[in-house]
């Protein structure tokens, strides 16, 4: 499937496809799906910047509805990873231009939370400890503070937004002594 012809048909026909991943297992291979992924993002981008924000809210849940699968469907934890995190900047970007709704999956400020937790197993003391002295820390504990960089920069634009529990404001403050 040709993205652009999908793009031409707009947002409905590319939320439409992204909503039918719920329902499979398998991955049309003739789709690009980072490319059409990537494409939605800039058009939500336009849509916003156009006041459109019913269809910058829809091009955005296609992306998320993508990362969402790919990230299900990774057998790499790393790229696993790599779609999270996509999906974190999605939702941040989403709350960035329409506020926090805990009732809409894209604007639900509890799931981030919960999921930031449920793959931090450290406390801002131990990952701020373990940062003092990186260089003397096993590669593997470099890597997961270098992860929990990366998620703490996708958060970055939550800092000052109303609604954002301390607890991630906390951790957000710390993000700059991780390696």
């Amino acid at each position: 499937m040709d993205i652009s012809s999908l793009l031409i048909e707009g947002v409905d026909a590319v939320l439409d496809l992204a909503s039918q991943l719920d329902q499979t297992d398998n991955l049309d291979a003739d789709v690009n799906w980072l490319g059409l992924s990537s494409q939605c993002i800039g058009a939500a981008q336009k849509s916003f910047d156009m006041g459109n924000s019913v269809n910058g809210k829809k091009w955005l849940l296609a992306a998320l509805k993508i990362h969402n699968f790919l990230a299900e469907h990774s057998a790499n934890e790393n790229l696993k990873l790599g779609h999270e995190i996509s999906m974190l900047r999605i939702k941040v970007k989403a709350i960035g231009h329409l506020g926090i709704d805990c009732e809409e999956e894209l604007l639900d400020i509890r799931s981030i939370r919960q999921w930031f937790f449920r793959k931090v197993n450290l406390t801002p003391e131990e990952a701020e400890e373990k940062s003092r002295s990186w260089v003397t820390i096993p590669k593997d504990e470099i890597t997961r503070l270098r992860n929990l960089k990366n998620i703490l920069n996708a958060l970055e634009p939550l800092k000052n937004c109303n609604g954002i529990h301390e607890d991630l404001k906390e951790w957000l403050a710390l993000k700059n002594k991780l390696p």
